[in-house]
């Protein structure tokens, strides 16, 4: 592995870590929300600073707003959940991140969520191996 690839597997290491942290620490605020109300980002982002969006999000914060805040731009080019799942949509109900943001239910959020974050883990597992 040369060097270019070696630091942009040490980055994407940081990344997903601080993205599985994200993930718990909105996980955690859940889990105490009535489970059958609708999920609103807004709400979250009042109440714990941070929500499910790309303006939170450690790997679009570094692969999409790069310097410019143009993000039709970069298009998530290098980040390690569109190269695996492709683009983060809330039209991809099949992406793990468009499963959150289409739940229905706080409780259906808290399952989509749980499961988003089981596939950061096996990346940062994958990056290890």
């Amino acid at each position: 592995m040369d060097a270019s690839m070696k630091a942009k597997k040490n980055k994407d290491d940081v990344l997903i870590l601080e993205s599985i942290n994200h993930w718990k620490k909105m996980i955690n605020w859940v889990a105490g929300q009535p489970q059958n109300s609708k999920p609103n980002f807004l709400t979250m982002l009042v109440n714990i600073g941070e929500n499910w969006g790309s303006m939170d999000c450690p790997f679009c914060k570094y692969y999409v707003y790069i310097d410019d805040w143009k993000p039709w731009l970069r298009d998530c080019i290098g980040c390690p959940i569109s190269q695996k799942w492709g683009r983060c949509s809330v039209y991809k109900k099949s992406h793990p991140w468009g499963a959150v943001s289409n739940s229905s239910t706080w409780g259906e959020w808290l399952i989509n969520a749980e499961l988003f974050l089981k596939e950061l883990e096996k990346l940062l597992q994958k990056n290890k191996d």
